[in-house]
C-alpha cells in the first residue's frame, strides 16, 4: 500500500496563545478514482518546530504522509 501524497498545506501560528496548526491536504485517490483527498492536522509545539515543518513542506518534493503512524 502506498502512502497518501501531499498536494498542499495551510499553516497558522497564533502568537497570543503560542499554538500552531498545519493542515496538510493529501491525495488518497487511485488512477481509476483520482478525486479523493483527505486532510490531516499537525500541531507543532514551538515556533521552531513550526518553522522546521513548514520548511520541509515547502522545499521537499514529493512528500508522502501516513496519518495513522505520522510517518513521512
Amino acid at each position: 500500500m502506498t502512502m497518501p501524497r501531499l498536494v498542499g498545506y495551510k499553516a497558522k501560528w497564533n502568537f497570543s496563545s503560542r499554538t500552531g496548526k498545519i493542515d496538510v491536504r493529501l491525495w488518497i485517490g487511485t488512477v481509476s478514482n483520482p478525486n479523493q483527498y483527505t486532510v490531516a492536522t499537525l500541531q507543532p509545539q514551538t515556533p521552531e518546530e513550526m518553522s522546521m515543518v513548514v520548511d520541509i513542506l515547502r522545499n521537499e518534493k514529493p512528500i508522502s504522509y501516513d496519518s495513522t503512524t505520522h510517518d513521512c
